[in-house]
């Protein structure tokens, strides 16, 4: 799995300082776009649970944690898990009213 290998690369034994900046450049624009998505969905309307930069940091987190455990199983119920997974966190992540509110379904 190419991000494994990356980490691996950017932190490991042997790290190379060049994959290391550019992971850890790929991971600062990763919280940045998802800052901007949380950040879009107030401006829509969302309750957000927390600042969008701490949603951002967290929802990140939770990617990278899926990752590592794709490795391990990485069957197509695995994927689907790791997709509810995400979806579950977002859903936790807005308190919306109205209109916008999202159809909340246990996964």
């Amino acid at each position: 799995m190419m991000w494994f290998e990356l980490v691996t690369l950017a932190l490991g034994p042997n790290a190379n300082e060049e994959v290391h900046e550019m992971v850890l450049s790929g991971h600062d624009e990763s919280v940045v776009i998802v800052t901007r998505w949380f950040t879009l969905l107030a401006a829509d309307g969302y309750a957000l649970q927390d600042t969008p930069e701490v949603l951002a940091a967290r929802f990140v987190a939770l990617v990278d944690g899926l990752h590592l455990s794709l490795l391990f199983d990485k069957s197509e119920a695995a994927l689907d898990r790791a997709e509810n997974t995400l979806r579950w966190f977002t859903e936790q992540s807005l308190a919306a009213s109205g209109e916008n509110a999202p159809d909340a379904k246990p996964a």
